[in-house]
């Protein structure tokens, strides 16, 4: 919203209007050749109908609109921007990061033909592929689109959440890993899966993924079944919250019955740093 500065002229979020030549600001006007122009300058009109203030060089400018969340955007940029707005109903999936899901989808999801394309869904991912038998190897020659309907991926996370709470109220060590074995099983093959209801388990939530969690709770046994599985390789090297990877989380917590399991898979993890540049036995140190 414009405001008069303190040396007599009309300014946007501390910035000053450009002046057009031979104009005098007088009482919150704009005074031109021989008449008083009201309101704020702008080389063609003072007020366009879309709300928007100018001044006459065009370098500042400010739009008066409802703004639809908190990313600084206004309402009238949300057309060109579906992937950052919460009111998509779906997400555009990109190869470089969601190439492990995509795959997945081809490989276990629901085939049909659509004109000449093929349509492969599952758990609310959906993959559009130029052959019916995608190469796993080339992606890039066959990927058309991928979407993910965003209604399924919020019921996915609740669901995640309390599998969480389930899993850290178990009693013993046996019922944990049946709760876990029962939430990672793929439907199709019986075996382990980080791929749950469209997603990555291994990778999301992004602050603490389902490994770094176990490893953070001391849950011995769900680490090894998880790491033996194969599925969650990706996530041995991954860093979570305070950019700490699992070794970090470990000796935070003061898990040091977790480290064997971990060393087993990944010799070299404890000399990984953290963002702060701290290796885990340091960061254990701190936490006494």
């Amino acid at each position: 919203r414009a405001a008069v500065g303190a040396a007599g002229g009309p300014t946007v979020r501390g910035r000053r209007l450009a002046r057009p030549e031979g104009q005098q600001f007088e009482g919150g006007g704009w005074r031109g050749r021989g008449q008083q122009a009201e309101g704020w300058p702008h080389i063609s009109e003072q007020l366009s109908e879309a709300g928007t203030w100018r001044s006459d060089s065009g370098t500042v400018q400010t739009t008066r609109t409802r703004r639809t969340h908190n990313t600084g955007f206004t309402a009238g940029t949300a057309a060109f921007r579906p992937r950052m707005t919460h009111h998509a109903e779906e997400r555009q999936l990109e190869r470089e990061i969601d190439e492990r899901l995509i795959r997945h989808t081809v490989v276990r999801g629901r085939k049909t033909q659509v004109g000449e394309k093929w349509r492969f869904e599952k758990d609310g991912v959906v993959v559009i592929s130029s052959t019916e038998t995608p190469e796993q190897s080339v992606i890039t020659t066959w990927l058309e689109q991928a979407t993910y309907q965003k209604a399924m991926r919020t019921a996915a996370d609740d669901e995640y959440k309390r599998f969480v709470d389930r899993l850290d109220d178990s009693l013993d060590e046996e019922e944990r890993l049946e709760k876990l074995i029962s939430y990672l099983s793929d439907p199709d093959t019986q075996q382990l899966t980080s791929m749950v209801s469209g997603v990555d388990r291994a990778l999301h939530p992004m602050d603490e993924p389902l490994l770094h969690h176990c490893v953070a709770k001391g849950f011995v046994e769900c680490v090894q079944a998880m790491l033996d599985s194969g599925e969650f390789d990706d996530a041995i090297g991954k860093k979570a919250k305070r950019g700490m990877n699992l070794m970090h989380l470990a000796a935070w917590n003061g898990r040091p019955e977790v480290l064997p399991v971990l060393e087993a898979h990944w010799k070299n993890l404890c000399d990984l740093p953290s963002d702060f540049n701290e290796l885990p036995e340091q960061t254990g140190w701190l936490k006494r």
